[in-house]
């Protein structure tokens, strides 16, 4: 039985665990988020998304000072923007692989000094979509493609033997549906990069042991920071690997799963 009264901090992925599947954040969550911060709950997200796409919808319900894993752990950056820590891709890595995505028919984004850029066909489908005011533009607009992570999508068979063709030493999957790339998207960081390892950084900036804190996310890329973590807390739509090696599985994010589990936890403090 996972043990949830030495928890001092909370880390909450995005999506499909702080936003339901209409990528929505409800106004009971929102309050959630306030109680806990007056409570002196650390609280922060701990997400593949970058900055610039949480920005303005997301961070804004968390406290001024708060920091946050970004970029599937190759960035800490707190909620004004500034960056506590950074872990780049190069402008060469980058353009060498986005490049080769657009010349085999798919699509990349990247984030460079707060705003998501992306190859021209890819930004018009995310801005018709977008309900989040995310900071985007157009990737040839810019000369330095230097990034913490790239993001590729709509994975076409000659990327996909691209992808496998390269020397792997450079960079980590730190996320994909599927580890050779036979997927809809994959996301490429320099190698050490996971939110594990941003964990232990969050951890020390607040003067906390990883025991005290409690991660809750539904993702493979979940996956190292719920096992390095005091309590690793699994959605009722997580993957199954992730309920497997979580101390507990909560309710489904779109039946109030989160919600429900906050609730109760919040009860211990009255």
């Amino acid at each position: 039985m996972t043990d949830l009264t030495k928890i001092k901090a909370i880390l909450f992925d995005i999506d499909g665990t702080l936003v339901d599947s209409t990528k929505k954040l409800s106004q009971k969550k929102i309050k959630q988020l306030k109680k806990l911060h007056q409570l002196g709950i650390k609280i922060g997200v701990c997400t593949g998304r970058s900055y610039a796409e949480i920005k303005r919808y997301i961070l804004p319900h968390f406290p001024k000072k708060s920091l946050h894993i970004v970029e599937d752990g190759a960035e800490l950056v707190f909620r004004d923007g500034q960056v506590f820590h950074q872990v780049l891709m190069s402008d060469k890595q980058v353009k060498k692989i986005a490049l080769k995505a657009e010349e085999f028919g798919a699509d990349f984004a990247f984030s460079h000094h707060g705003v998501v850029y992306m190859s021209q066909n890819f930004l018009s489908n995310i801005q018709a979509k977008d309900k989040w005011q995310k900071s985007l533009g157009e990737a040839h607009q810019i000369d330095n493609w230097s990034s913490p992570l790239l993001g590729l999508f709509n994975l076409t068979d000659k990327m996909c033997d691209y992808l496998q063709s390269l020397d792997q030493k450079e960079f980590d999957i730190v996320e994909s549906k599927n580890p050779h790339y036979r997927s809809s998207f994959v996301k490429l960081a320099n190698r050490g990069v996971n939110k594990a390892s941003a964990a232990k950084k969050w951890a020390k900036y607040h003067h906390l042991q990883l025991n005290q804190i409690m991660m809750i996310g539904d993702g493979d890329n979940d996956l190292g920071v719920l096992q390095v973590v005091g309590a690793g807390i699994a959605m009722g739509n997580a993957i199954d690997e992730l309920k497997q090696v979580a101390g507990m599985v909560i309710g489904d994010v779109d039946q109030q799963g989160l919600e429900k589990f906050l609730q109760k936890f919040m009860r211990q403090y009255k």
